[in-house]
């Protein structure tokens, strides 16, 4: 029960304050998530970004530019480098989005399951609260037939 209480807690707190410094602030956003590249893509983007769409990446940059609604200089920035990358790349990008996409329903298959989980609880409740608390998505258990 007090762990339980505990998480609830912590859940709230987060929330809160998420809710107080975050929500309405036009200037919180992120600005250098496209400053460093995978390896693979780090012979062709910078280049794209420094040649056609330069403008956009300093809007993105600059922090002082307020985002309004949503991630609207991200967005832009993106719009600008999708139309100059070739075909195979933008395949590259659609099927890496894909796989992050379909990597929770994944790694469900290959958690504990809820029943696992109970029984751990039994003997070891803090490494069941644990192991609980760090699945991306439970896996029920359910067995057909």
């Amino acid at each position: 029960m007090t762990i339980m209480w505990l998480h609830g807690a912590v859940i709230l707190t987060a929330a809160l304050v998420g809710s107080v410094f975050g929500a309405g602030n036009p200037y919180i956003r992120a600005h250098n998530q496209i400053l460093n590249f995978f390896p693979a893509s780090e012979d062709f983007l910078p280049g794209i970004i420094q040649r056609n769409c330069a403008v956009q990446f300093t809007n993105y940059t600059n922090q002082s530019l307020p985002d309004g609604e949503g991630h609207a200089w991200a967005g832009k920035l993106i719009d600008c480098v999708l139309p100059a990358c070739t075909q195979g790349y933008q395949n590259e990008f659609t099927v890496s989005g894909l796989l992050i996409g379909l990597l929770p329903a994944g790694l469900s298959q290959f958690g504990p399951s809820m029943a696992d989980l109970a029984l751990l609880a039994t003997w070891r409740p803090v490494l069941a609260f644990l192991l609980a608390f760090g699945t991306p998505s439970p896996n029920l258990g359910l067995q057909g037939g």
